[in-house]
């Protein structure tokens, strides 16, 4: 049993030097879904601006996320306005390629921009965008953008000055009403403290896990697949203090008792990640995520009302159904079943023991990860 498949899609990362060579290929793709809107309009697709090179991209002051493997599926960058003389942290683009559309890419990326650009000390993003094209100003309206004027906004308008006498140069108005957009970035609402856990096995030279189908009336990640797990409670501090574990710990075993009817040992939980919800969400997380070696044979059953559904299943078959659509997982865990389907096998799963350190914005690191 060696390394299984992999996903095409995990989490947020920073562009690599191979990433930056297709920007502008996915651009160019992305582009072409104007060309209905350019019908009949003064701007004619011949006339719109050739896409950016990648390699032009990455030496501006500012950062570029991306997202896929091995093929890179969709970028943001973001840039500083001190090239044109202004202020702030601004959203140059999003790009998704088209046939990877419906998976949540851009939403993804904008939220992960807007968690950077927090972090790196600034508490506004702008951009520049189509007012009334679908998936420009309404998408970007409904993640919390509002519209910049003078009058609304004059700092912003100042800062975008230079924007617009370029986007006038190049004539962009012609195929529709241009709009600059601002969102104010908090780092709220608080993430709750909150415990996962990944029971794996290995039955008869293949990896399984015990997974659970969240329902679809959950107001958190609803019918996603999930591992048990749940926030941290009073009754965990207690149960930590009084028998000498870490309160994660303590709460990693009563949830694993509740929700799939085992008993673990506090001494057999792996430390092997830990995940903060994104900003922009209703409901945030700080989740600590444990692995769990089962032996085969362990009983393990479906004993939460939070989930239709739990089942222990092959890594490659839960990898098959995710890539083809049939289920849906967030990228905390898919950025976990794919590190796990990597390593490949028990034996190397429990060799690692990561180095944990908590991962924002759904923006990790390459996987899987070298051992401590």
């Amino acid at each position: 049993m060696g390394a299984g498949p992999r996903l095409s899609l995990t989490c947020v990362r920073y562009a690599t030097p191979v990433d930056i060579t297709a920007l502008a290929e996915i651009e160019g793709e992305a582009d072409a879904m104007f060309q209905a809107m350019w019908a009949g309009s003064a701007l004619e697709m011949d006339d719109w601006p050739a896409p950016t090179p990648g390699e032009q991209r990455a030496s501006r002051p500012g950062f570029i996320l991306a997202v896929g493997q091995p093929e890179v599926l969709g970028f943001a960058h973001v840039v500083d306005l001190a090239e044109h003389g202004s202020t702030g942290l601004h959203l140059d683009q999003i790009a998704v390629r088209p046939d990877a559309g419906r998976r949540g890419i851009g939403t993804m990326l904008l939220r992960a921009a807007m968690g950077e650009v927090l972090a790196r000390g600034q508490d506004r993003l702008t951009l520049m965008t189509y007012a009334d094209v679908l998936w420009n100003g309404p998408w970007y309206a409904r993640e919390g953008f509002v519209e910049i004027g003078p009058d609304s906004h004059p700092l912003e308008w100042e800062r975008l000055a230079p924007l617009r006498r370029i986007e006038s140069d190049l004539g962009l108005a012609a195929a529709g009403r241009r709009a600059g957009m601002v969102v104010a970035l908090r780092d709220e609402p608080e993430p709750a403290p909150a415990v996962s856990v990944i029971p794996v096995r290995d039955r008869d030279g293949a990896l399984e896990v015990f997974i659970q189908h969240r329902a679809d009336t959950m107001d958190f990640v609803p019918g996603a697949v999930v591992f048990p797990g749940g926030r941290v409670d009073p009754i965990d501090t207690s149960t930590a203090y009084r028998i000498g574990i870490g309160v994660a710990e303590a709460c990693a075993v009563r949830e694993v008792a509740e929700e799939a009817g085992a008993v673990v040992n506090p001494g057999d939980l792996i430390p092997w990640d830990r995940w903060v919800t994104p900003i922009a969400y209703p409901k945030r997380f700080d989740v600590m995520f444990f692995l769990l070696p089962v032996a085969d044979g362990a009983e393990f059953t479906h004993s939460t009302g939070e989930a239709h559904d739990s089942v222990w299943m092959p890594v490659a078959d839960l990898i098959d159904a995710v890539e083809h659509g049939r289920l849906n997982m967030v990228a905390p865990t898919r950025t976990i079943v794919d590190e796990i389907s990597a390593l490949g096998t028990l034996d190397a799963l429990v060799a690692l023991r990561p180095q944990v350190v908590p991962i924002e914005h759904d923006l990790a690191g390459p996987r899987p990860r070298s051992p401590r």
